[in-house]
């Protein structure tokens, strides 16, 4: 019951058992918590009934209590899953400056946490979202679950590494080139190639997720986007860019509710440092660090190895240097 898209690679080339999936993208469970809560057993039922099981399983409208009794059900039919939870935070990172209903997402999150904790039938559960899981879930410490945030061997997974860019999209890289200096693309050299790369990397490049500050990658989402658009020129898609780019109202309010400026966070031109235990083990979202917390959202990113005491964190790239500007503006 694993889907693929035959365009894919792995299309035919899976030799593993097939589990059915249970997808949960907490992005898209809108509408306050109520609206969370009907969306949420709206997916558990919908995966129930693709698994025949509908009629074992009727939804609470709590979501952990419905999370269990469908857990509960599918033990019953000796079922193994897996779980994919997007966007985990989703509900936090909305609530920041309403500390009310932040906890009661908490809170609910913590539940769901209890119940996913050691499940039998549970094969694979892959947790991922804008913040390291701390707030919703203590409860996975000294669990086999694992926080591949930082991990080395995972550095290169959340965007393009140039070497994957130099790799695979090189056709677009030689009509990014032949437009933007009107030449034809059959005439395009190596270096004019790592100049644009380099250009590209100055606009969403810098990213890095490597424990040891070595690997560094390009944003997927607006490499994409400039090879769609093959501006004429990087500045023109700098701008372009930063117009569409959305302020993140609810961090810069609860930024300036704790009356941290700019110039508290950049401490040394578009760097700064902070202690090695607060960017490792933070704090809940309401009390983090705001240079981590800012490092977590995207608007800075790692720029040494994390296993020194001091690290330090650097501005990625100009569509981060005008977010960040922009929510302290």
């Amino acid at each position: 019951m694993i889907h693929t898209s035959g365009d894919t690679w792995i299309h035919d080339r899976w030799t593993e058992p097939k589990y059915p999936v249970l997808r949960l993208d907490f992005s898209d469970f809108t509408g306050g918590y109520e609206g969370f809560c009907r969306k949420f057993t709206a997916v558990l039922e919908s995966f129930a009934q693709r698994l025949g099981i509908s009629g074992e399983f009727t939804p609470d409208d709590r979501p952990c209590v419905a999370l269990f009794e469908l857990l509960h059900v599918l033990n019953d039919h000796d079922f193994m899953i897996v779980i994919l939870i997007d966007e985990y935070d989703a509900p936090l990172r909305a609530n920041l400056n309403n500390p009310e209903l932040f906890e009661k997402f908490r809170a609910e999150l913590y539940n769901l946490s209890c119940v996913l904790k050691g499940d039998p039938c549970i094969q694979y559960l892959c947790i991922a979202g804008v913040t390291r899981f701390r707030d919703p879930t203590p409860t996975f410490s000294g669990t086999d679950v694992h926080d591949e945030s930082y991990d080395s061997s995972a550095a290169g997974i959340a965007g393009f590494t140039r070497e994957e860019l130099v790799k695979y999209f090189r056709g677009s890289i030689d009509r990014a080139v032949s437009s933007s200096k009107g030449i034809p693309e059959a005439g395009v050299t190596d270096e004019q190639r790592e100049e644009l790369l380099d250009s590209l990397s100055e606009e969403c490049g810098g990213y890095c997720f490597d424990e040891t500050g070595s690997v560094k990658v390009y944003s997927p989402l607006q490499v994409i986007r400039f090879f769609r658009s093959i501006p004429e020129s990087l500045s023109d898609y700098g701008r372009s860019l930063h117009v569409e780019a959305e302020q993140d109202c609810v961090l810069a309010d609860l930024l300036k509710a704790q009356g941290v400026s700019l110039s508290d966070i950049l401490t040394d031109g578009q760097r700064t440092v902070c202690g090695e235990p607060d960017f490792r083990f933070p704090e809940p979202l309401l009390s983090m660090d705001p240079k981590v917390l800012l490092c977590q959202y995207g608007y800075l990113t790692l720029d040494s190895d994390l296993r020194g005491f001091n690290l330090a964190l650097k501005v990625p790239n100009r569509e981060a240097q005008a977010a960040l500007e922009r929510v302290f503006s």
